[in-house]
């Protein structure tokens, strides 16, 4: 229900900043690393982006985007 939804965000919230931990797939405690390639990427930033500027959705955590030194997309919990 809606009155829980508040209280549940927070705790994913929490959840998702202590133990989601991006990095190489070498290190035994990452959750998740690189997508594969740009267009995975891309595509996946244009989702995100989408959420943002939509009226109808919210992003509760995440949503950062850095091609940097891979493609990595952090874990993002996105509200509809």
């Amino acid at each position: 229900p809606r009155s829980l939804s508040n209280e549940f965000y927070s705790q994913m919230k929490t959840i998702m900043e202590k133990q989601l931990r991006i990095d190489t797939p070498l290190k035994f405690d990452t959750f998740t690393s690189a997508v594969i390639d740009r267009n995975s990427f891309n595509r996946i930033r244009m989702y995100i982006d989408y959420a943002r500027k939509s009226s109808s959705t919210k992003i509760i955590f995440g949503g950062e985007c850095n091609d940097s030194v891979g493609f990595y997309i952090q874990p993002t919990l996105i509200e509809t």
